[in-house]
């Protein structure tokens, strides 16, 4: 069932676990599958999930006393089915996932307002090529039966990347289609 709404914010008592809600938002925002948290400023951001339509990564200014969220921005994810975002180190590019069509970009953020800004470079794993999967065509993959898996396997699915965590300049990119991880040299320039 598709939910009325997208985001809600919560703050949580750290002594008992309590949940209390803060603030719902109340435009219209395409099923957010994951949402990032800038480390040092109040910006948090989300990524839509759809195979029929292109991602988009959205950008929101979170107020810290009420938890309410406000758009800066959105722009478009480079693939379907956004899914994953990473910030490197200095917080200046955002590595972003697409699992239906398995591409990776990297978007600048903008140091001022903290915004996503223009795509910086893109990974394509299919080199262009279309999928052999079809979105009209629904296939139940928790089934993990052999028609479901032949159909996920025929295309690759990148589905996170994580920087490592010492020096941040290697990305590792789980492909779920492939079954392998892919190993990049990140350089944020």
């Amino acid at each position: 069932t598709e939910a009325k709404k997208s985001l809600y914010t919560f703050w949580m008592d750290t002594s008992d676990g309590q949940m209390v809600l803060l603030s719902i938002v109340e435009e219209p925002c395409m099923n957010p599958a994951f949402a990032r948290f800038h480390p040092t400023e109040n910006t948090l951001y989300t990524c839509t999930e759809s195979i029929a339509e292109e991602g988009a990564i959205d950008s929101w200014k979170v107020d810290p006393k009420s938890g309410r969220l406000s758009k800066l921005g959105s722009c478009k994810a480079g693939g379907t089915s956004t899914c994953y975002i990473t910030l490197d180190k200095a917080c200046r590019n955002m590595l972003v996932v697409n699992y239906w069509n398995g591409t990776i970009g990297v978007f600048g953020i903008d140091k001022a307002s903290g915004s996503v800004s223009a795509m910086r470079s893109m990974f394509d794993p299919n080199n262009g090529k279309p999928m052999k999967a079809q979105a009209k065509k629904h296939v139940n993959h928790s089934n993990n039966d052999s028609g479901s898996q032949k159909e996920r396997q025929s295309d690759p699915h990148s589905h996170a990347v994580v920087l490592d965590p010492f020096f941040g300049c290697i990305a590792y990119v789980p492909d779920l289609g492939m079954d392998l991880i892919r190993q990049f040299r990140y350089d944020s320039e």
